[in-house]
């Protein structure tokens, strides 16, 4: 299993970009399906990872602190 976890929602176009990116690059990781449409981002356990609910997130186990990478649209 992948130390990479990627959360999101399979419609976000910034997840396409992420999920592009880590193919492109050859990086494994699990993706995490976080529907937007019944509100997954906004349940408690989602916003210990992202206190603003918003998806994409990497969360990278072997990472330094365990600490997730909210990633936002620029």
């Amino acid at each position: 299993m992948a130390s990479l976890k990627v959360y999101g929602d399979h419609l976000s176009p910034y997840l396409t970009i992420v999920k592009l990116v880590l193919a492109e690059k050859g990086i494994d990781f699990q993706l995490v399906p976080i529907s937007l449409y019944k509100a997954e981002q906004k349940t408690p356990e989602f916003l210990k990872l992202n206190p603003w609910g918003k998806v994409p997130v990497m969360e990278d186990e072997d990472g330094p602190n365990g600490m997730p990478l909210v990633l936002a649209g620029a």
